[in-house]
């Protein structure tokens, strides 16, 4: 916005001691100027030099715990022999020549530090000759022995002389940097000094000036009232802005003006701006630069407009990042030399910080991921809409075989081998970008001459408005796990099967001891009953027969053959119980079904406890041996039941589920310890579960659920036809035991 100007009436003549007050205060400020470039040369230096030291006390540090480092290493390989804890030794042994180069670098005209360099130098390389020296020895050494330090003495001289010299370095690097940093609060102190001394003398010509100003110029009333409607318009506009807005000179920088928005935005009141330079707001690093292309710009000739993002100081020191926008105000053609003599800038001041901000964390982290990419061994690429790579790392590009150029722009048919390959690579990219979903998959792919297996996890990969343009994938190599599956499966396999063989042969051997076992049994219960019974029975007739003659002839006699004949009695049987124990005729002449219900009732009379048979109508025929099996298993229960149990009734049920027999025997007493179900002490459970096994069923034993006791479980499966031929044998113990009765 152009503000009109009118010219006063007359024009004032310029007096001389202005002109003299003016030329002294151009005097003082150039004065200044020059001390102030001065020191900040004088400091300038200095810090460099301080710097140059601060770098040198770093680079010893590191040397030193890089020397520890490697001593470490050294003394633990000899100790334990691992080549791994060699590392910090040979990266000293690579880099101690390029460090003590690096140091002579920084040191170069410092005659004691370059002295003690040498120093350094030398008491390096003997002790890296000695310490190769007994690396190699202990790489010679036998199994088992011992390592033998050589010359520990001279060991301990140069490791001593080493830090000595390390620390004279740092110590006198650390004096200098007191020196240095003593000369520069000098030289700020004295800068300082005559800063505030011109900056007085300066301030107060600058005063006298301004009173001469005042009392030989007066402005005309229409030139005020112009400047006054100026300013009056500018703090309208100013303070309805979102943004700082300001007035400056373009030959000085000098705030004329400044709305609300910048004095809050930089800390400073108003007023306080209003006394400022525009420069002073800027950082140091670019206000030299910025100065002289802020007047190119803005003054005659130039574009007429400055605009730039910079760093800015607020009031408490904090780094403000603005945007500043400058644009040249247009002078009035009606205002008078005086007036018109300085050109004037209005800037638009933006707060652009927290993108600044943002723009760095986003610089930070493509950095990271950068250098995350590069650095590990995953295959990671980046492939747009059209399949063609956008990005790849570094080991995507050495499984390819082929450099970057090749890569970037190109498909997967153009660097992988089988077509076939990358047909189904492209389909499942496709796959991923439009289902937007993330995909894992195992892909087998052949390139560079090797197939490897490779775990890839593809990702849809979105822009700003997410939409989908490409597809990001990360690949891992498993080529050698994958081998190692496969060998642990064929192992297993082969594991497997060998138990498989082992089971088999036990269980055929466990069903021939059983049958073995039964046949012993049978034929110990035939003698016993064809040889023994047969004399018992032979022998109890006889003696009743004498019985029947001695009762009229001698009573007392009778009386003691009648004792003999029941002792002969009792024998019998004993010799039945005998038999029914090794070989229950019951089983083989009348079925498993009598043989376990008579079983039951005589269990429960001499038990004295309630055994419940529950059986349906009519069971299927089964064969012998698999009769035996389950009465073996349901006798072995029952007496573990009287043993063990403590119980007060039990239950033995038969029926017939899905095509198979199931005996179940159930008890109510304290039920069975977990540990007692696995032991392989349990000799009666590892019997009946072998017993059931030989027949072909399937044994287990736990806890009743009803009875809340232990709970033995049989399920066999039934024959297509049942085996009817069992053998049968003739009782002749019956008959024997009713001939002795009728005797």
């Amino acid at each position: 916005m152009q503000i009109p100007f009118s010219a006063p009436a007359t024009r004032p003549r310029f007096p001389w001691f202005l002109s003299a007050a003016f030329v002294l205060c151009v005097v003082l400020l150039v004065s200044e100027t020059l001390s102030f470039m001065l020191n900040m040369r004088r400091l300038d230096r200095t810090r460099d030099a301080m710097t140059a030291d601060i770098t040198v006390m770093k680079e010893i540090e590191t040397f030193k715990a890089k020397f520890l480092a490697a001593e470490s290493g050294y003394r633990g390989y000899l100790i334990s022999g691992d080549t791994a804890l060699l590392e910090p030794y040979h990266r000293l042994t690579g880099d101690a020549k390029a460090d003590v180069a690096r140091l002579g670098g920084l040191l170069a005209g410092s005659a004691p530090q370059e002295s003690r360099l040498s120093e350094l130098a030398q008491l390096l390389d003997q002790r890296m000759a000695q310490m190769a020296a007994q690396v190699e020895s202990r790489q010679h050494l036998p199994a088992g022995g011992m390592p033998v330090l050589n010359n520990p003495d001279e060991t301990r001289r140069l490791d001593r002389g080493v830090q000595e010299v390390l620390d004279g370095l740092e110590g006198e690097a650390g004096r200098q940097l007191g020196l240095r940093r003593a000369e520069a609060d000098k030289i700020s102190v004295y800068g300082l000094a005559f800063i505030l001394g011109s900056g007085l003398l300066g301030v107060a010509g600058l005063c006298a000036f301004y009173l001469l100003m005042r009392k030989y110029f007066f402005q005309q009333s229409a030139t005020e009232s112009a400047l006054r409607l100026r300013d009056v318009e500018f703090r309208a506009l100013s303070d309805m802005s979102a943004v700082g807005m300001l007035e400056c000179a373009v030959d000085t920088g000098g705030i004329l003006r400044a709305n609300s928005k910048l004095a809050a935005l930089f800390g400073y009141p108003a007023s306080e701006l209003e006394q400022m330079s525009f420069f002073q707001l800027l950082h140091p690093d670019s206000v030299a630069g910025d100065r002289e292309t802020f007047h190119r710009q803005l003054s005659a000739g130039g574009a007429g407009r400055w605009t730039a993002e910079r760093r800015c100081l607020r009031r408490d020191g904090q780094v403000v990042w603005v945007r500043a926008s400058f644009g040249l105000l247009p002078r009035d053609p009606n205002a008078n030399s005086a007036t018109s003599a300085t050109a004037v800038a209005v800037g638009i001041i933006e707060d652009i910080d927290d993108r600044k901000r943002v723009e760095q964390a986003m610089q930070d982290n493509a950095s990271i991921l950068r250098a995350v990419a590069e650095d590990t061994r995953d295959l990671i690429c980046v492939k747009g809409v059209d399949g063609r790579v956008i990005m790849a790392n570094q080991a995507f590009l050495d499984f390819v075989g082929k450099p970057r150029a090749e890569v970037l722009g190109h498909g997967d048919i153009d660097f992988l081998e089988d077509p076939a390959q990358a047909k189904r690579l492209r389909e499942m990219d496709r796959k991923v970008m439009r289902e937007r979903a993330t995909e894992y998959v195992e892909e087998e792919i052949s390139a560079n001459g090797e197939t490897r297996v490779f775990l890839s996890t593809k990702v849809p990969y979105t822009s700003h408005d997410n939409e989908v343009i490409g597809v990001v994938s990360i690949a891992r190599d498993i080529t050698e796990r994958k081998h190692a599956e496969n060998e642990l499966l064929h192992s297993r396999d082969r594991l497997a099967s060998d138990v498989r063989v082992r089971n088999e042969q036990l269980a055929s051997l466990s069903r021939h001891l059983i049958r073995a076992s039964e046949q012993e049994k049978g034929k110990l219960a035939r003698e016993l009953h064809d040889e023994l019974g047969s004399a018992l029975a032979a022998i109890s007739m006889d003696m009743g027969w004498v019985l029947n003659h001695l009762r009229p002839l001698s009573p007392e006699i009778a009386a003691r053959q009648e004792r003999a004949l029941q002792a002969v009695r009792d024998t019998l049987d004993l010799k039945r119980r005998l038999v029914d124990g090794l070989r229950p005729l019951t089983l083989e002449h009348f079925g498993y079904e009598f043989a376990l219900r008579t079983h039951c009732e005589a269990f429960s009379e001499s038990a004295r406890m309630p055994v419940e048979v529950k059986a349906p109508a009519q069971l299927p025929s089964i064969p012998h041996e698999t009769g035996l099996a389950l009465f073996r298993m349901v006798q072995e229960s029952l007496t573990n039941v009287a043993k063990h149990a403590h119980a007060t009734r039990v239950r033995v049920t038969l029926e017939v589920v899905d095509g198979s027999l199931l005996v179940r025997v159930e008890d109510d007493g304290r039920g069975l310890p977990q540990d007692v179900a696995k032991s392989p002490d349990s000799y009666g459970l590892v019997s009946m579960r072998e017993r059931i096994a030989a027949v072909g069923g399937t044994f287990s034993v736990g806890n009743s659920v009803e009875y809340k006791g232990v709970m033995v479980e049989a399920v066999i499966p039934l024959p297509q036809q049942p085996d009817q031929d069992a053998p049968e044998e003739q009782d002749d113990e019956s008959a024997s035991a009713e001939a002795t009765s009728q005797a």
